[in-house]
C-alpha cells in the first residue's frame, strides 16, 4: 500500500554520507562476495548513499529513507514507488527536489529508459530515469537521478547498482542501459596541432572569428528567405480558400455536394493562417547568431547582431561540449549522415546548438588517418578531427575552457 511520507530536502542534505564512510560501512557488510557488495536477497533490500534503501520486489520497486539515521520523518520514509502498469508515485518533497509534477504521480509513458552510469567527477554510480522530450522540456533536463553509490574503486558496488536498475526497468517495462566506465578522463583540446582554419561552413551556418576575438555562428540568409517564402505561400492560399469558401456560401447557386466543403475550406484557411503566425514567430524569435566569448567563457544566442540574447550560459553551467555524428558509407568512402552539436550541462542535461541533417563528406583526412570502425564516445583531439562540425566543437570547447567529447555512431 502506498503511504505518503514527507522527508524535507534539508534533512536529506544534512544526512548526506561521506564517500569514504559509506564505502567502509558497506564493506563491513560484505560476506564472502570477493570484495563486492551484494543485496540482502531475503529482504530484497539494497542500501544506497544518502541513507536510502531500495526495496526491489518482482511486482514493486520502492525507494525509502532509512529511518534509523534520519529524524523528523512522517510515515514510513517512502519516497518513491513503482509497480507494473501503474504510474510512478512519490512524495511532494521528492517532487520538489527532482522537479517533478506536484500531483505525486507520473505516467510511465514519460519514462524513456532506466540508466545507470559511473561518474568520475564524484567516483560514484548514479541510477536514474531518462524522460521523454515533453517532460524534459518542462523540467529543463531529461535526467532524473534516483540513487547513487560512491565507489572510488568502480567495481565494489557495481553489481548491486546494476541489479537495482534492472529490477526498476522490469517493473516499469522500460529498457535498461548501462553507460560503460570511461577509464580515460576527458582531455582538453590539444593546441600543438592546429585546428582547420576559419571560417567553416556547417550546413546553413558559418562559423568564424570576429575582430574582437568572439567566435560566432551566423545563420545563412537561405533559412530566413525560406521562412519568408513559406509565409507568402501560406498567406496566398489563406486568401484563396477564404474567397472560394465565402463566395460559395453567399452566392445564389446551390451549395456543392457534400455541403460541408465550403466550411472545410474555411477550416483549411484557419489552419494555414496558424502556420503563417507560427512561421512569423519563428522568424522573429529563433536565434540566428550564436556567440562564444573566450574572455568571459560565456556563450549566448540572439536573433540578430546587437539584439538582446535569447539565452546565455557561463562556464560554471557547462560540463563539456558534445559532438555527435552518425557515419555511414557511400561508394566505399565515409560520409556523415547526421550530426549534432550540444552542450552537456553540469546538471546532467544537454543544450542543443545546431544540427546537420544533410549528408556531408568527411574532410581534413590525410593518408594516415583512420576512421574508427565501431561506435564509441571518446575525447575529441585535434589530430582526430575529420569534419567541420568536429572542428567547431573543438573551437567552442577551447573558448569555454571545457572538455570536448565525440559521440561516433555507425549506421
Amino acid at each position: 500500500m502506498w503511504v505518503k511520507g514527507e522527508v524535507s530536502h534539508g534533512v536529506l542534505e544534512n544526512t548526506r554520507l561521506d564517500c569514504g564512510w559509506y564505502t567502509d560501512w558497506m564493506r563491513g557488510r560484505l560476506r564472502h562476495t570477493n570484495g563486492k557488495a551484494k543485496p540482502d536477497h531475503d529482504m530484497n533490500r539494497i542500501s544506497a548513499a544518502d541513507n536510502l534503501i531500495i526495496n526491489a520486489q518482482p511486482d514493486r520497486w520502492q525507494m525509502l529513507v532509512n529511518t534509523e539515521f534520519v529524524d523528523n520523518i512522517q510515515g514510513d520514509g517512502l519516497l518513491l514507488e513503482a509497480a507494473p502498469g501503474e504510474p510512478l508515485r512519490y512524495t511532494t518533497a521528492f517532487a520538489r527536489t527532482h522537479r517533478l509534477p506536484r500531483s505525486g504521480e507520473l505516467s510511465t509513458q514519460y519514462v524513456q529508459r532506466v540508466v545507470l552510469g559511473f561518474s568520475q567527477d564524484d567516483d560514484a554510480w548514479h541510477l536514474g530515469l531518462l524522460f521523454q522530450q515533453p517532460l524534459a522540456d518542462a523540467r529543463g533536463s531529461r535526467w532524473c537521478e534516483l540513487a547513487r553509490w560512491p565507489d572510488p574503486e568502480q567495481d565494489v558496488f557495481q553489481d548491486i547498482a546494476i541489479e537495482s536498475g534492472q529490477k526498476l526497468a522490469q517493473v516499469l517495462n522500460r529498457p535498461f542501459n548501462i553507460i560503460p566506465l570511461r577509464k580515460q578522463q576527458p582531455v582538453e583540446v590539444k593546441l600543438n596541432i592546429p585546428l582547420p582554419p576559419l571560417p567553416l561552413p556547417v550546413q546553413g551556418w558559418t562559423f568564424d572569428k570576429q575582430p574582437n576575438g568572439w567566435l560566432t555562428f551566423e545563420r545563412d540568409n537561405a533559412w530566413r528567405n525560406e521562412q519568408i517564402r513559406r509565409i507568402v505561400w501560406y498567406s496566398f492560399w489563406v486568401v484563396v480558400y477564404i474567397i472560394l469558401s465565402l463566395g460559395t456560401l453567399f452566392s445564389d447557386i446551390a451549395l456543392p455536394r457534400p455541403e460541408f466543403l465550403p466550411y472545410l475550406g474555411l477550416g483549411t484557411a484557419i489552419f494555414l493562417a496558424g502556420l503563417v503566425i507560427y512561421t512569423m514567430y519563428r522568424l522573429r524569435s529563433t536565434p540566428r547568431r550564436i556567440v562564444v566569448d573566450p574572455q568571459t567563457h560565456q556563450i549566448w544566442g540572439s536573433v540578430e547582431e546587437g539584439d538582446k540574447p535569447r539565452w546565455r550560459m557561463g562556464r560554471e553551467s557547462i560540463d563539456s561540449v558534445y559532438v555527435s555524428q552518425v557515419v555511414g558509407e557511400e561508394k566505399g568512402q565515409p560520409i556523415v549522415q547526421y550530426g549534432e552539436l550540444n552542450l552537456r550541462l553540469t546538471d546532467g542535461g544537454y543544450y542543443y546548438l545546431i544540427q546537420q541533417e544533410e549528408a556531408a563528406p568527411v574532410r581534413f583526412t590525410d593518408e594516415t588517418s583512420q576512421w574508427n570502425g565501431h561506435s564509441e564516445i571518446v575525447p575529441l583531439q585535434n589530430d582526430n578531427i575529420h569534419t567541420e562540425l568536429q572542428a567547431t566543437g573543438a573551437y567552442i570547447a577551447r573558448a569555454l575552457n571545457v572538455p570536448v567529447w565525440y559521440d561516433h555512431r555507425l549506421r
